[in-house]
């Protein structure tokens, strides 16, 4: 372990909960406060549906310079995950994690985990083993699933212990709003989890622009192109025969 430092880890009990827009949103909170604020992602599984990484993305929405942000120790690949298996990979990925982490430019570092506490254990670095190799607190986010809500919260306070400062409900659909305020989350505090936001769902936070699918699908637009920028909150994909489809 190395000596404190002022640090801050994101993770979440399920990949797709909002860690990246808790980062962003804390992070321009701390900005609007004077502070500056070091990113890091220290596992990167990459995007399928963007050149973009996250670390990128979330480096452009927040400006940082270059010294203010610290690039992935690995990208996780089959091929990697494999040679890890055979043992042809025998790295130290906590010396270089800690290595990676002991300087800073900023006042705070803010480190976002993967998409649960366990993945990166194969190479060393899950949400707890970084939390201990930084001695540093956890903000934990979850994605509101019902009845199995309590349950990863509570995983979460058994394996972090103390690290583990407080929780973020996110995607909390209307009909489930009041049930949330009134029985999770004093349930939750009875057991002495901090919980710091209830954040409703938004269906507009999971739409995407008529543009954004074109160039994803390299598509041809058949009509309206000046009508690129609309949002699309729903899809549907309909099948049919190659006769239909050609008219």
């Amino acid at each position: 372990m190395i000596q404190p430092s002022p640090s801050l880890l994101i993770g979440s009990t399920s990949a797709h909960s909002g860690k990246s827009a808790t980062v962003l949103g804390l992070c321009r909170q701390l900005a609007s406060q004077g502070f500056q604020v070091t990113y890091s992602k220290p596992l990167d599984t990459g995007s399928t549906l963007s050149q973009e990484s996250d670390v990128d993305f979330i480096a452009r929405m927040l400006s940082l310079p270059a010294e203010r942000l610290k690039r992935p120790i690995l990208k996780l690949s089959p091929s990697l995950v494999e040679k890890r298996l055979t043992g042809d990979d025998q790295q130290n990925y906590q010396q270089q994690f800690v290595e990676r982490h002991e300087q800073f430019n900023g006042d705070l570092l803010i480190l976002e985990g993967l998409g649960t506490p366990w993945d990166g254990s194969l190479f060393d670095l899950s949400l707890p083993e970084m939390a201990d190799l930084l001695d540093s607190p956890v903000l934990m986010v979850s994605r509101f699933c019902d009845i199995k809500q309590p349950d990863s919260l509570l995983r979460s306070q058994q394996v972090l212990g103390q690290r583990l400062v407080g929780v973020i409900v996110n995607d909390i659909p209307e009909a489930d709003r009041v049930y949330t305020e009134t029985v999770v989350k004093p349930y939750l505090e009875s057991k002495g989890i901090s919980v710091f936001g209830l954040l409703p769902a938004d269906p507009l936070l999971r739409s995407i622009s008529v543009r954004e699918i074109q160039r994803q699908l390299r598509a041809q637009i058949l009509c309206r192109p000046d009508r690129l920028d609309l949002m699309v909150e729903r899809l549907t994909i309909g099948a049919m025969n190659v006769n239909s489809a050609l008219k």
